[in-house]
């Protein structure tokens, strides 16, 4: 059965961003990286965030995830772990003031940047650029599509399902192991969410050498 999420709009992220920023994002957050969303209005950050987030299906975000980060809460960005934050712009000198990383990534919902990060640049990590490319072509129809009537939602699910996830995972396949015969008690679930026939060593050993830091 289809399990992603339903009734998220990608419109405000897409046009706040653009393509290509909104792609270079996507390749951040399946590297896990920390991210702070910062706008002026609250429920523009927090879409925008749980639109990021929705791309990522069939994964799912596992870390932590404050759609729009109290002022009482700024601390969390110092967390060393994975992070989705969402801030207000207005909190942002109160955040300068905590010891964040330099490695957070920031993404300027106002101006459509992105700054930061844990790569020497102020880029973005980037996806593999067959898929980048792939990816941004078609995103940019479905924007400019968008702009004429309305932006198709689900076009734009299955544009990063299919040019990104899928050449990303789709190896996964091979990597389970014959089912049991029926007379067999069935497999346990795993703690850790994968498959329970999924043979952990010959999935990241037999990934593609692109997608091998995205797993």
């Amino acid at each position: 059965d289809d399990e992603r999420p339903t009734g998220v709009s990608f419109e405000p992220l897409l046009s706040a961003l653009g393509v290509p920023n909104t792609v270079r994002l996507l390749g951040a957050l399946l590297l896990e990286q920390r991210v702070i969303f910062v706008g002026s209005r609250w429920g523009h950050v927090s879409s925008c965030a749980h639109a990021a987030l929705t791309l990522l299906y069939p994964l799912t975000w596992q870390h932590i995830f404050i759609p729009v980060l109290p002022t009482a809460m700024l601390s969390y960005a110092c967390a060393p772990m994975p992070y989705v934050l969402g801030l207000l712009a207005r909190h942002a000198p109160a955040l300068a003031k905590e010891p964040v990383e330099e490695e957070v990534l920031y993404v300027h919902l106002e101006t459509g940047k992105i700054a930061g990060g844990a790569e020497p640049s102020d880029e973005a990590p980037s996806l593999p650029r067959p898929i980048s490319q792939a990816l941004e072509r078609s995103l940019g129809v479905h924007l400019r599509n968008g702009k004429k009537s309305r932006l198709d939602n689900q076009a734009v699910a299955d544009a990063v399902l299919n040019l990104c996830m899928v050449q990303l995972l789709g190896h996964y396949r091979r990597c389970l192991a014959p089912p049991p015969p029926p007379a067999a008690p069935p497999a346990r679930e795993r703690r850790d969410g994968l498959h329970p026939r999924m043979d952990d060593e010959a999935f990241f050993s037999g990934a593609p050498q692109f997608s091998q830091p995205f797993l």
